[in-house]
């Protein structure tokens, strides 16, 4: 009995066997032109250099972005962009020198994801608009280079664009994973506030831990500790920049940016989710802190939580895509023409 149900299962495969024989033939000239399709694209599509190698040292700021690079990067989702760096290190054909506005900030006011002809400095042919700014760089780095180019922005308008996804936690931290950067340390435990960087320098920094930006996030958004010392921090920091624009001459215009989770509804069932009591969370609250630290010194303030969709970051990162930039460069058009036809400090558009 046996033998002959193993045999009956042998002719049963065997049949299956010679009845899918024509689905393979029919099947087997579309698997041979998807599979040599694939690597024919693989074999066109530009060699993407490591991000490690489109950075070097800086004594002072931890890290810049190289000089004079024509080059491509791959994103986290696999995106790969084309991007081009001035002799300085910084995006777009404009000088400082030639420009109207300068932005500064981290991986936003570089342009990470999006291609030269995409970048919302290049997209506005009546404003002229320089970027300095390099991917990981928190407030602080910001700050140094606002001050280092302070002689070159008179009758300028300077952007500061912050990113609340973690530029206002990592104000507070030496290192962006194994690369030292300058932080600010609050003094004797009052609100005074000192930028450190006697730490910086090219070997590794020694200890490192997961990044953790969503859980910070989450606590910036809500009256945790850690938000009362960012956000005094920050203010320490806006305080910095307002004295340096005035001497200098320039205008400076607050701009923060959301990290996209802030603006979609799962985002912030999520975010709220990582505190211990989930109403405590505030999407709105970075926004709000810093509006107040704005106003209270006169610098004027955009929420772009207000302004940007979902639809303008990519699926699977943090950056904005094409869409993104464009609106970002509607942003900064409307930002300058109100300086323009308002003839004021931009007061008028605080908050």
């Amino acid at each position: 009995m046996i033998i002959i149900r193993a045999f009956l299962a042998f002719i049963a495969a065997l049949l299956g066997m010679l009845l899918s024989v024509p689905v393979i033939v029919i099947g087997l000239p579309f698997w041979i032109v998807a599979f040599f399709t694939n690597a024919f694209s693989r074999l066109c599509e530009p060699r993407a250099t490591p991000w490690q190698e489109l950075i070097e040292f800086h004594p002072v700021l931890g890290w810049k972005n190289k000089t004079n690079l024509n080059t491509f990067c791959r994103m986290y989702n696999t995106e790969v962009f084309h991007f081009t760096t001035d002799p300085l290190g910084w995006r777009g054909k404009t000088s400082i020198k030639e420009s109207d506005i300068v932005v500064f900030g981290d991986s936003f006011a570089f342009g990470y994801g999006i291609n030269d002809n995409r970048f919302f400095a290049e997209l506005n042919p009546n404003i002229k608009v320089k970027s300095i700014g390099a991917c990981g760089y928190n407030m602080v780095q910001s700050l140094l280079w606002m001050q280092h180019f302070s002689s070159e922005v008179n009758g300028k308008l300077v952007v500061w664009f912050i990113f609340i996804g973690n530029d206002l936690y990592e104000n507070l931290i030496p290192n962006q994973c194994n690369y030292r950067m300058p932080f600010v340390k609050n003094i004797n435990g009052n609100e005074s506030w000192e930028i450190v960087t006697h730490h910086i320098r090219p070997d590794k920094w020694f200890y490192t831990l997961e990044p953790q930006n969503d859980i910070r996030l989450a606590e910036i958004c809500s009256p945790a500790p850690l938000s009362k010392r960012a956000f005094s921090a920050c203010e320490f920091l806006i305080e910095k920049g307002k004295s340096i624009c005035d001497e200098a001459g320039a205008q400076l215009v607050v701009v923060t940016i959301p990290e996209a989770l802030q603006i979609r509804p799962d985002g912030v069932k999520y975010l709220a989710s990582l505190l211990p009591d989930p109403k405590a969370f505030d999407p709105d609250l970075p926004d709000k802190r810093i509006y107040e630290i704005c106003c209270k010194i006169n610098v004027p303030f955009v929420a772009l939580k207000k302004i940007l969709r979902d639809c303008d970051y990519y699926v699977g990162d943090v950056h904005w895509n094409k869409k993104g930039n464009q609106r970002v460069a509607e942003v900064l058009h409307d930002i300058y023409q109100k300086q323009i036809l308002s003839r004021t400090d931009l007061k008028k558009i605080c908050g």
